[in-house]
């Protein structure tokens, strides 16, 4: 009687995927290794820096951390059902925008969605994750707008995909392992001189601020499109205001790494003058604002310099610009006194190897 009882209790539990998933010639009941099908989640992600915080495998697994998931099923034994979305034990909410947070060692669903199991083996699961949670995603377009103002400026946006399915009713099937990716590029600065040089601000100007970044379908190459909206984007320096030596030293600390989007722009051409640090540059420029002495002799007081910067940024690369003081031109594209020599340095977020540089002479 108690096992027949058990075997009902089961197959309640379970109704909905039975609903979903079963055909006239599966049985009924569902099995006990099957009951033990939940879903439970594998989370890594590529070393990287926030500006607010550092974001690795090890620190992205903190409490209270949360992404945010859709899933949907496919039968692969009949390709033109359609694609349903996965649902929970006993309410048959759908996957559909469901909060997955870090609490007491492991990642777990929202609680007022219940708990996930994995569908039967013919049925294929297809899930996409963002991090964070706020991240306007598009389940129709699989999209990631960045121009809503539900993104905040300069935050690590991730995105990660799963598609998975259980070998056979019995087998237990594992977890879902979501490999989080970053979006955006990440760029920061250092910079020596031999002369006496004090550094109050440091902007890269006419970078884009919007865009739409298309996950796509699973396997395919995810891109960025519809870039659009230039803008000054300031670094927030490490000291106010920063002195160099002749040894390289960083400007930003970890926290202060910028997050961009990933783009290709042309270098400012300096017969366009820049005024009020516009996009009418037509291109990619540094401003600083700084003071360069060498013993008695003020070469520049305070006061703003400009320096062309070419860019072919890509997702999930680490972008160094190294400032030699130097100088560089005025607003109206006439040289300064003295010269900047401007070499650039790539490297993966996730090893830190350097992949190439260049350098540029002004």
């Amino acid at each position: 009687k108690q096992k027949g009882m058990k075997r009902l209790l089961c197959a309640l539990f379970f109704l909905p995927f039975t609903m979903m998933g079963c055909s006239s010639d599966e049985p009924a009941e569902v099995s006990e290794e099957e009951v033990a099908s939940a879903i439970t989640f594998e989370v890594t992600t590529n070393e990287a820096q926030t500006r607010t915080e550092a974001v690795n495998n090890s620190t992205f697994a903190t409490s209270g951390r949360k992404f945010r998931i859709w899933a949907w099923m496919t039968d692969t034994e009949n390709p033109s059902a359609a694609t349903v979305p996965m649902q929970s034990d006993f309410n048959s909410n759908p996957m559909s925008g469901i909060d997955v947070s870090y609490n007491n060692g492991k990642w777990t669903m929202d609680p007022e969605y219940g708990t996930p199991y994995w569908p039967r083996p013919k049925y294929r699961m297809d899930c996409y994750a963002v991090y964070p949670a706020t991240v306007p995603f598009s389940s129709e377009t699989k999209t990631i707008d960045y121009s809503s103002t539900a993104v905040s400026g300069g935050e690590d946006v991730m995105f990660a995909t799963f598609t998975g399915q259980r070998a056979d009713r019995t087998t237990p099937p594992g977890s879902v392992t979501l490999s989080f990716n970053h979006i955006f590029s990440q760029v920061q600065f250092t910079a020596a001189s031999s002369l006496d040089v004090t550094i109050s601000e440091i902007s890269i100007c006419n970078i884009c601020s919007n865009g739409i970044f298309n996950i796509g379908a699973i396997g395919s190459t995810p891109a960025w499109g519809s870039v659009n909206s230039p803008k000054e984007y300031p670094l927030t320096l490490k000291s106010q205001p920063i002195s160099l030596n002749s040894t390289q030293q960083p400007l930003n600390d970890a926290s202060g790494m910028l997050m961009l989007i990933p783009q290709t722009r042309t270098a400012w051409n300096t017969s366009n003058s820049i005024t009020n640090n516009d996009s009418d540059a037509k291109g990619a420029y540094l401003r600083v604002r700084c003071t360069i002495k060498s013993g008695s002799v003020t070469y520049i007081n305070n006061q703003d310099i400009y320096s062309p910067i070419e860019i072919a940024w890509e997702p999930g690369k680490n972008y160094t610009y190294t400032l030699n003081f130097g100088s560089g031109y005025d607003a109206n594209g006439n040289k300064t006194q003295m010269d900047i020599i401007l070499s650039t340095t790539v490297s993966d977020w996730q090893d830190g190897a350097s992949e190439n540089s260049s350098v540029i002479n002004i």
